[in-house]
Parts: structure tokens; C-alpha cells; sequence
């Protein structure tokens, strides 16, 4: 049996939280991972990538804003030679892009819309200001225009029409990949993906649910109260003002034909969720998503979070658990990310960029 060629690869991660992608690529058999570089900023992450891939330890390269790319290439082509395929994959900050965020998508703090690697460049120098994180987005932009990689791999939001022309520009591709992650997974997490990566196959659904990723639970030390006239549990995990919504909707919760049920929000975005078949999008910023199943409502511990982001079990353990969902809700979803990368082959060839889209 003839032995399947490998492609030897250097991969440069930004905003890299805790190495989702060095996990996914770890599951491509035909892909030797020379060298795996990294960039953030999060010291939870950063930990949790330092317990997982120790030997990455020493390619941490700090902040994205302060990498030189041109001595890193430098230092590529020193250690494997200018014919080396490189890869730069990120998933750039989204808030800005989100609904569940400003909205105030690439710009400053005194309200101008950056749209050009050159704009940005120019203001960066000037000493303006920058709204958010979401302007981090012209960083990879900025790293990728002075490496030239071979293969190129963006994650974002579904930005608005407002912005997306700019992505595909900056980007140099003609639109993204319109993915979500409940092909794979039992969360519904819609998201963008723009790469030269050729031929990417679709992705055949593996319909999970919720009740496919649930941990075993001790009725007789997680139940908080029994609501007897109604049949139906309430674990420590639910705060008192959920609870009592629940308590007055569980006949409309259980009724509900959708894979979520959204209860009467009383603060913040995405409070009071339901989850029934499908988790709603996983957020940093927030993790009051609950589930429903077996006549208990609950909360989702991290390791639930982590089988639907698709990570090992586990993965996050080392840092608080406000930590773990922090870093969960900004991650990849791994199964995603495999998928794409898995299509780099020996006989793959980048597609071409476009010059000029609009």
C-alpha cells in the first residue's frame, strides 16, 4: 500500500486564544506541522494553549500589533528554506461586526469608518485611536500583505453588507464561505470564512443535539427545588430570576416546536435561552444559555461548552470556569476549522487572489 504523501506546513495563528487551531490540525494525518506559531493577548488562553501544546511554548509571539512580520519571515526561511508553505489563519475580533455587539464595525474613536489597509496604516501612525477590537481585522491584513502566505484562512461573523465588501476586498477573495457550525455540532453558530484554500468539499451534517453532549448529572446534589405541581426540576446552576420565569413559561417551553425557546429578556443580550435541541450561539460575554431535558433545566457546565465548540474534554480545565466560558465563546469550532484545513494537500494549489472585486 503506497504511503500517503504529507504536506509540510508552518502555521502562523493570530488571535489565537487557546490553539483551537493547532487542535484541529493535530486530526489531518497528511499535514506535518513544522513550526506553529502564535499571537494573543489573553493570559487564560494563553495558559490553556501552554498546558495543551507545551512545545509551542517558545513561538508565542505576544500581540498582533507588535509582530515585525518581515523578521519572522526572515527567521521561516532560515529554519525551512523560502520554498516552505505557510499558513496564516485567524479568527479577528467580532464585536464590532456582531448584533450582538456596537455595530460600530473598523473604526475610530471619533467615528471614522476605516476601510483600507492604507487608511488604517495612516491613522495608526498618526496616533488615532480605534473603536473596540474589531479594527485588529487590518492586522491580519497587515501581516498577511508582508508574508505572502501560501494559504490563507479567515474566521468572522456574518458581517453586514455595510462591511462585507470591504472583508472580501482586504481579503482579496470573491465572497466568504457561509457556514454554521450546527453541521457538526449541537450549537447553532452562523459564521464567515474567506481563504484560497481550493476545493472545499461540503460538509455533511452529523445531527447532534443538545442531549448528544450533556454530562451525566446527580439529580440528589445538582436539584435546587422541585417544582412538584408542575413536574418538572430547577438545578443550583439557574439563578432565582430565571427560575421563575421558567417556572411561569414551562408549559410554552416544552410546547415549543423550536430548537430554542427565548423567554422574556429582562437584561443583557441573549438572556433567558432555552435550549432545547440546539444551543444558541455560545458568546464570550455571556454564558446564561440554559437546556432543558429529562424534567430539569440547568445551566451548561464548561465541558458541555467545549463538546459543542467540538474541543476535547477537558481542554479548558486550568483556569476558572467564568474563564472557560470566556474563551470558548471567542474560540473556533474545531470540527469546522479541521474541515477546511484538511483540503491543503500536496497537490493542492491556492487560488489565485482577485486584484480589484469592486
Amino acid at each position: 500500500m503506497k504511503k500517503q504523501q504529507r504536506v509540510k506546513l508552518v502555521v502562523i495563528s493570530l488571535f489565537d486564544g487557546m490553539s483551537g487551531a493547532k487542535e484541529a490540525l493535530k486530526h489531518i494525518p497528511h499535514i506535518e506541522l513544522l513550526r506553529f506559531y502564535s499571537s494573543e493577548v489573553d493570559k487564560d488562553a494563553i495558559q490553556v494553549a501552554n498546558n495543551r501544546h507545551p512545545e509551542d511554548i517558545k513561538y508565542r509571539l505576544g500581540s498582533v500589533i507588535d509582530i515585525n512580520p518581515i523578521e519572522l519571515l526572515k527567521e521561516i526561511y532560515k529554519a525551512f528554506g523560502k520554498d516552505v508553505k505557510i499558513l496564516l489563519i485567524g479568527g479577528s475580533p467580532c464585536q464590532g461586526f456582531s448584533l450582538a455587539g456596537k455595530m460600530k464595525g473598523s473604526s475610530t474613536s471619533c467615528g471614522i469608518d476605516v476601510t483600507t489597509l492604507k487608511q488604517y496604516l495612516r491613522l495608526k501612525e498618526e496616533g488615532f485611536k480605534f473603536d473596540g477590537q474589531s479594527y485588529l481585522f487590518w492586522e491580519y491584513i497587515r501581516i498577511k500583505e508582508a508574508i505572502k502566505p501560501s494559504y490563507f484562512f479567515l474566521e468572522n461573523v456574518k458581517v453586514t453588507q455595510k462591511w462585507l465588501p470591504m472583508f472580501n476586498e482586504a481579503v482579496q477573495v470573491v465572497s466568504p464561505y457561509d457556514i454554521n457550525s450546527i453541521l457538526v455540532s449541537a450549537q447553532s453558530r452562523p459564521r464567515y470564512y474567506w481563504t484560497n484554500i481550493p476545493d472545499i468539499s461540503k460538509i455533511k451534517e452529523k445531527h447532534i443535539e443538545v442531549k448528544d453532549i450533556l454530562q451525566r448529572r446527580l439529580k440528589n446534589k445538582l436539584i435546587k427545588k422541585a417544582v412538584k405541581d408542575k413536574g418538572f426540576y430547577i438545578d443550583k446552576s439557574v439563578p432565582p430570576s430565571v427560575s421563575k420565569n421558567i417556572e411561569n413559561q414551562h408549559h410554552n417551553i416544552t410546547h415549543s416546536n423550536k430548537h430554542v425557546y427565548n423567554m422574556a429578556c429582562t437584561s443583557g443580550f441573549q438572556d433567558n435561552v432555552i435550549s432545547l435541541k440546539k444551543a444558541p450561539c455560545l458568546r464570550a460575554s455571556n454564558n446564561a444559555t440554559f437546556f432543558y431535558h429529562k424534567n430539569v433545566y440547568s445551566k451548561f457546565t464548561p465541558l458541555e461548552w467545549e463538546r459543542l465548540q467540538t474541543y476535547p474534554d477537558g481542554y479548558t480545565e486550568g483556569v476558572s470556569k467564568t474563564a472557560r466560558y470566556k474563551m470558548l465563546g471567542n474560540s473556533f469550532t474545531v470540527e469546522i476549522i479541521r474541515h477546511f484545513l484538511s483540503h491543503i494537500t500536496p497537490d493542492s494549489l491556492p487560488q489565485k487572489p482577485r486584484k480589484k472585486l469592486f
